[in-house]
């Protein structure tokens, strides 16, 4: 009889996008702990930022790369006006994260060349 644990490990080793998606909870998790406990930032601005971060990377996910240039360009500009530049670096992280997730989730999806909307 296995454990759970090697059931759940096995799980996530068939289901890619379930490993991407704990990746980034993680990686949001960093942040949001970085940011106020390091950087004494409020804990609702941060969690509403990384919503909104992931909202964004929705948005523009099938873009071309140079929309997310842009993106990324005005966090980091936003990021040097405010003096919170590495608030913001760490929110492009995340950007970077949800759109990379949103990308494989949408290849995983349509793999068979279907015409869904990701």
């Amino acid at each position: 009889m296995k454990k759970w644990t090697d059931k759940a490990i096995a799980y996530f080793y068939k289901n890619k996008v379930g490993a991407i998606l704990i990746g980034f909870a993680l990686i949001a998790l960093a942040v949001i702990l970085i940011a106020t406990i390091g950087m004494k930032e409020g804990i609702v601005p941060v969690c509403v930022l990384i919503i909104l971060q992931t909202v964004i990377a929705r948005l523009v996910t099938k873009s071309e790369l140079w929309i997310h240039g842009i993106v990324v360009a005005v966090e980091l500009l936003t990021g040097l006006i405010i003096k919170r530049f590495w608030l913001m670096l760490m929110l492009v992280i995340i950007y970077a994260a949800a759109t990379y997730v949103l990308k494989d989730k949408c290849n995983n999806r349509c793999k068979n060349n279907c015409q869904d909307n990701c």
